[in-house]
């Protein structure tokens, strides 16, 4: 894939990739905490929520000798769509059943995260990119490149059926496995 840091959306058959977002402040009684975990445009459906597409920034790390499979780290671009600062910055990670979500959200997540992640390091925050078919290396054509994202143990990113919504997992769970594409690809 890229060999440099650019930002980009994840587009999928569900189309793009993002979060969502209750409508009002207060959340229902009884709601399980939902914002900030990674879904498709097309999987949530909730009537008191909306759906939040989201855009990334990717830190080109290396590649694998295989050259099939490019190693990045993934966060989330400061978007001018959502309407607040919340995901500015935050980190693509998983917790520890697989599922994928933006860490290091809101004022005192931002605050924690900036005194712990330097003493801990960078962690396992590895994400790669394993494209699907040749490609020539030329940027202009990555929007028509499929591949699989996979976690640091190799997962590949799924959507799975949970909830009232199709949520991404990288881990043991079987679900549908996704093909990504790149799209509105800018240079970070």
């Amino acid at each position: 894939m890229i060999h440099r840091n650019f930002t980009a959306e994840l587009h999928c058959r569900h189309g793009q990739v993002g979060t969502s977002r209750w409508l009002s402040p207060s959340k229902p009684d009884g709601e399980t905490e939902r914002e900030g975990w990674l879904l498709t445009e097309a999987a949530y459906q909730h009537p008191l929520s909306t759906f939040v597409p989201l855009t990334f920034h990717f830190e080109y790390l290396k590649e694998k000798q295989t050259a099939t499979r490019s190693h990045y780290r993934i966060s989330c671009l400061n978007n001018f769509t959502v309407s607040s600062f919340e995901y500015a910055g935050a980190r693509m990670e998983q917790n520890y059943k697989g599922w994928l979500g933006l860490y290091g959200t809101g004022l005192l997540g931002k605050a924690i995260d900036s005194i712990t992640r330097p003493l801990l390091g960078p962690g396992e925050s590895l994400w790669k990119i394993e494209t699907l078919t040749n490609w020539d290396g030329n940027p202009n054509s990555a929007p028509n490149i499929p591949f699989y994202l996979r976690d640091a143990l190799g997962h590949r990113v799924s959507q799975l059926k949970i909830w009232d919504g199709a949520y991404l997992n990288a881990g043991e769970l079987n679900g549908e496995i996704l093909e990504f594409r790149l799209q509105n690809i800018q240079d970070a």
